[in-house]
């Protein structure tokens, strides 16, 4: 078992390395729905398919990555492969000259976050203890959200001085995923995990979840199908009245203040009010849907995104912490990865109704939409059982 410091050192190295990933990502995708729609005249219901599939093969790839990372009980090796592939990605956006060559790049993208994200976050739980759960998660999404803000800033920069210059962003954004990769090597895993004397990963390990963690896993679903992609938030902006170029403080805006709200939660709120925040962030989230839905002019829309940062500050971490409380240590990366999956199938179907939605109705429907999924998740995580009396132990 690793030491105190080294495990604080761990935790820091990884959080940068985030910040680094959500850095290079933002660069790319917040201009990435323009780029479609404008200049190779994508409908919304195709953007909708595309970000769909990609979001959702990036989930199942963190299926397999974080159940395989159990099984070989090493996590850097996955982690380190999804960064590297993360490297090469990003100029294959600029030289892109064709819809499908996007959506192609964008899926390997996609996949190189979803071989590095399960491993992650079983990693994170394996340095913390169970009291240090939220404050370790907190402290890595603050970072990886801070990393969102400054790419979307750089962005918001370049093309003030380089008004539709996209493909010169994605080869920027290169840089800080090359940056990452350096960090991923300076970081230590335990060499025995803590959970060295448990049993070996096989099926059957499944049957170790309690009903609680599959019953959270389901308000994730319905939670997904309401988080479909950024892309339609941008589109939204974009028509009540935000002009191209202030189009990234749209991101910075939202991540800054997800940025602020997950560290303070991460850092302050106790594990026993975890449930407690996870709804409180639900109800700041269909609040934020009925906004995005009616707004008509720019300022009302600026609110519904500070109000979209304040349920990701509140739930992201949150829901990474109980995924590890209702957990068996030695499946910290099965449970993730079954996390990772579910999500990634309601995100899938979520970016297709959305592009439905919008292309039939309206783009605002789909914000409608959105928040009666948020409804049916709230009232499954009422239901579900306090996880302090839920988790299980392992000797």
């Amino acid at each position: 078992m690793m030491s105190e410091t080294d495990s604080t050192r761990t935790l820091y190295a990884i959080s940068w390395m985030s910040f680094l990933w959500s850095t290079a990502s933002l660069m790319a995708f917040s201009i990435l729905p323009l780029f479609l729609t404008e200049t190779l005249h994508v409908s919304h219901g195709t953007l909708g398919l595309m970000e769909g599939l990609a979001i959702g093969f990036a989930f199942f790839a963190k299926v397999y990555s974080g159940i395989a990372s159990d099984m070989f009980r090493r996590r850097k090796p996955f982690i380190l492969a999804g960064s590297i592939m993360c490297v090469f990605t990003k100029p294959l956006f600029a030289c892109a000259s064709s819809a499908s060559l996007v959506f192609l790049t964008r899926f390997l993208d996609r996949v190189s976050k979803g071989i590095r994200s399960a491993p992650t976050d079983a990693l994170v739980a394996d340095i913390s203890t169970k009291e240090t759960h939220g404050r370790a998660y907190g402290v890595r999404q603050a970072l990886y959200t801070a990393g969102a803000v400054f790419g979307a800033a750089v962005t918001a920069g370049m093309l003030h001085w380089m008004p539709h210059g996209y493909r010169t962003v994605f080869w920027a954004a290169s840089i800080p995923a090359a940056a990452a990769v350096v960090v991923c090597l300076w970081i230590r895993e335990p060499l025995l995990p803590k959970f060295s004397r448990a049993p070996k990963w096989q099926r059957g390990a499944l049957g170790q979840f309690s009903p609680a963690f599959w019953l959270l896993l389901l308000v994730c679903f319905f939670l997904m199908l309401a988080r479909f992609s950024e892309a339609f938030v941008t589109l939204r902006a974009k028509q009540t009245g935000w002009a191209v170029v202030w189009l990234p403080f749209t991101i910075i805006l939202m991540d800054t203040t997800h940025a602020g709200f997950a560290y303070f939660i991460g850092r302050f709120v106790p594990a026993q009010r975890q449930k407690s925040l996870l709804i409180v962030s639900f109800i700041v989230f269909i609040g934020t849907d009925l906004v995005f839905f009616w707004a008509q002019e720019w300022k009302l829309l600026g609110i519904g995104i500070f109000l979209n940062g304040v349920h990701m500050g509140l739930s992201q971490g949150t829901l990474r912490t109980l995924v590890a409380m209702e957990t068996p240590a030695h499946l910290h990366g099965t449970a993730f990865s079954l996390f990772h999956g579910v999500c990634g199938v309601a995100v899938l179907l979520g970016n297709v109704i959305a592009g439905r939605v919008s292309d039939h109705f309206g783009l605002p429907w789909t914000f409608l939409f959105g928040g009666g999924f948020v409804c049916i998740a709230m009232g499954l995580l009422i239901w579900h059982k306090d996880p302090k009396t839920q988790a299980i132990e392992v000797a």
